[in-house]
């Protein structure tokens, strides 16, 4: 099995949970601007 190396990262923003500007926002929709950001980082 060959190494791996984390040489980048990104996370979502965060915010109180129950009262935070994306308790509205579904995971989905999160994870869509990470691979969104991932594709630009790569490409």
């Amino acid at each position: 099995m060959r190494d791996a190396y984390i040489v980048t990262s990104l996370r979502t923003p965060g915010c109180k949970r129950a009262k935070g500007a994306f308790k509205d926002t579904t995971p989905e929709d999160l994870a869509s601007h990470i691979l969104k950001a991932v594709v630009e980082k790569t490409d």
